[in-house]
C-alpha cells in the first residue's frame, strides 16, 4: 500500500466516551512510553505484507524479519514497560483479521490493516502526538482515537460500517482468537449484531484466522 494511505494530516480528539460493549476485552497499559519513537522505515512494508495470507507470511523470512524490526523499532525506548509484547501480538493479529473482514465489509483493506496494526498504540503514547508526528491519515487517526467507543451513540436503524467499528470487531475477534477461555461468551456476537454484521461472517472470518497463529508463532 502506498505511504499516503497511512500517512497525511490529523484529526482532533472527540470528548471521552463511556465504555462500549467490548470495554471488557480492552485492557490498557497503567502508564505511558515517556517519548513517540521516530516513523519507523519498516512500517509501510508490513502494512504491504500483512495483506496477504498469515498463513504464507509464516513462511517467509523477508515478511517475519520486518514485523520483528517493526516491534524493535516501535518499543526499543519502552523498556521496563509490561505487556508491549502482548499489545504488539494483538495488533498483529488484529491488523491481519481486519483484511478478512475488509472485502466482506466492502472497507478499503490498505486503510484497515494500517489502522488494526496500530490501534492499540494510543495505549503506549498520546494519540494526537502520535498522529501528528507521524502524519498519519485523518481515517487511521480516526480509528485510534475511537475504536473502542464506536458502539457509543448508536441509534435504531440500518448501521453505516466504518473503519473505526470495522477494526473494533476485527479488534475483539483477534482477542478471542488469542485468549478465548479468558472472554465473556457471547460478548462478540452481541457486538457484531450491533453492528449489523451477519453471524455467517464471523463464522467466516473465524475460520480463516486459524492462519494467524502460524504468523504469530514467528514473532516470539
Amino acid at each position: 500500500m502506498p505511504e499516503a494511505a497511512i500517512l497525511p494530516f490529523v484529526l482532533r480528539r472527540r470528548p471521552p466516551q463511556q465504555a462500549s460493549t467490548g470495554a471488557a476485552l480492552v485492557v490498557p497499559l497503567k502508564r505511558l512510553a515517556p517519548s513517540v519513537p521516530v516513523r519507523p522505515a519498516s512500517l509501510a512494508h508490513c502494512v504491504a505484507w500483512l495483506q496477504e495470507d498469515p498463513a504464507v507470511l509464516a513462511g517467509r523470512p523477508i515478511a517475519v524479519r520486518s514485523l520483528r524490526r517493526l516491534e524493535s523499532d516501535l518499543f526499543a525506548g519502552s523498556d521496563g514497560m509490561v505487556g508491549l509484547h502482548r499489545i504488539w501480538r494483538e495488533s498483529v493479529a488484529t491488523a491481519c483479521i481486519a483484511r478478512l473482514l475488509s472485502w466482506r465489509l466492502g472497507l478499503d483493506a490498505g486503510l484497515l490493516v494500517a489502522a488494526g496494526l496500530l490501534h492499540r498504540l494510543g495505549d503506549v503514547w498520546p494519540t494526537r502526538q502520535l498522529a501528528a508526528d507521524w502524519a498519519l491519515a485523518p481515517a487511521v487517526t480516526q480509528v485510534l482515537e475511537h475504536w473502542r467507543h464506536s458502539l457509543d451513540g448508536m441509534e435504531p436503524g440500518p448501521v453505516v460500517m466504518t473503519p473505526v467499528r470495522a477494526v473494533y470487531l476485527a479488534h475483539l475477534l483477534a482477542v478471542e482468537q488469542l485468549y478465548g477461555e479468558f472472554c465473556t461468551p457471547g460478548l462478540l456476537e452481541a457486538a457484531a449484531r450491533e453492528l449489523g454484521v451477519p453471524g455467517t461472517v464471523i463464522d467466516a472470518v473465524r475460520a480463516e484466522a486459524a492462519g494467524i497463529d502460524s504468523l504469530l508463532d514467528q514473532l516470539v
